[in-house]
């Protein structure tokens, strides 16, 4: 088997697959690299990401990170998650992994390389050896400092009328539909809409694959199905609904807090609003709660899981913060005043939000200023 080693540059699609891959065979799984991440380890000034790859298809086999700081009295070199995919091992790709790394800090003036490495690695421990390693005569310690982001609030965000303008969808969606029928957009809306509003009332919320099912019976068009399911599913349908700050001020709230969803509706439904926004990674995958039929049903789990938590909610819908207010004494409550129906809404007896805003970038200074 060919194979080369390549320092890594950029980000590639590819990487964040291949890496928690690899990284899962080092027992590293419980918080997967996201695209962010990796980027971040890339663009690391100290850092060196070398992977191996096989010659023919490309294929990602083996990684390695070396990292390079300056110490007072020497510049000094750390190795760090080296790992062979388990079907390629014993084939070479470690040792040339390992002399790359060393003769990279070799050419930066790197006085002497350190790394760490189990007793139960024993094959491991003998290549390193080979390779001119010594095992030192020292103890190791660490304090475990937990997870840095834990000790941040969290934001939770409600997907439409907060994040994603839902005139877009009806607008959008029903001239789409319109050219896929190619019929009457005006008829075609009208149905549409009533089959929408019977389902929310019987629901609570939009099940779209009734929805669909519906539509293309009513409308005597089943031959079409793939194509909506398409459009809806495998398309960037959904990526020009989001208000147009939203993106730059989540990238600037993911800074300072961690970033989750509570919404209420059909999770296949309101999921593909956030894989096509483009910006996923900004939400912690253990902070998206997409709940049906109705998300104040899940506030005890909620209230469980966040008890020790800075929480900020923000919603459209006064109800759901006054709910939430009411049951999470830990929440500060922000309620985004848009959509079509933010004029008509009408304000709780003796109950106030912490604060009420028009657009997402007016949360910034809220989170920042607030001691609640």
């Amino acid at each position: 088997m060919e194979f080369y080693i390549e320092q890594l540059k950029a980000y590639s699609l590819e990487l964040t697959t291949a890496l928690n891959k690899l990284l899962k065979q080092l027992g590293k799984v419980a918080n997967p690299l996201t695209k962010t991440d990796i980027e971040n380890m890339i663009a690391s000034p100290a850092n060196r990401l070398f992977v191996a790859r096989k010659l023919d298809n490309k294929e990602i086999i083996g990684m390695l990170t070396l990292i390079v700081f300056r110490i007072p009295f020497a510049k000094k070199g750390l190795l760090e998650d080296v790992v062979v995919d388990k079907t390629y091992r014993g084939k070479g790709v470690g040792t040339k992994l390992i002399t790359t790394a060393i003769n990279k800090a070799r050419e930066e003036g790197v006085s002497y390389l350190d790394f760490t490495s189990r007793p139960t690695r024993a094959e491991a421990n003998r290549l390193y050896e080979r390779l001119g390693f010594k095992k030192r005569d020292t103890n190791v310690y660490r304090l475990n400092m937990g997870k840095h982001k834990n000790h941040l609030p969290i934001i939770f965000f409600d997907i439409d009328y907060t994040l994603f303008d839902v005139g877009y969808f009806d607008e959008y969606f029903h001239r789409e539909l319109s050219r896929i029928f190619m019929g009457d957009e005006k008829s075609i809306r009208k149905s549409s809409m009533e089959i929408i509003v019977t389902l929310i009332e019987q629901e609570s919320f939009l099940d779209i694959d009734k929805y669909v099912e519906i539509m293309l019976s009513k409308l005597k068009k089943k031959k079409h199905r793939s194509e909506i399911e398409h459009l809806l599913f495998e398309t960037s349908f959904f990526k020009n609904g989001f208000y147009t700050e939203v993106e730059k001020s989540l990238k600037s709230l993911k800074n300072i807090a961690r970033l989750g969803i509570f919404s209420q509706g059909d999770e296949k439904f309101q999921g593909a609003k956030i894989v096509q926004s483009g910006f996923k990674e900004l939400f912690d995958k253990e902070l998206i709660y997409i709940i049906k039929p109705n998300k104040l049903d899940f506030l005890p789990h909620l209230r469980s899981r966040h008890k020790k938590d800075k929480v900020f909610l923000v919603d459209d819908k006064p109800l759901i913060v006054h709910a939430i207010g009411q049951n999470m004494p830990n929440v500060f409550t922000i309620w985004v005043k848009r959509g079509k129906y933010a004029e008509k809404q009408l304000e709780i007896e003796n109950f106030k939000p912490d604060a009420t805003i028009t657009s997402l970038d007016q949360i910034i200074p809220i989170v920042l200023s607030s001691k609640f």
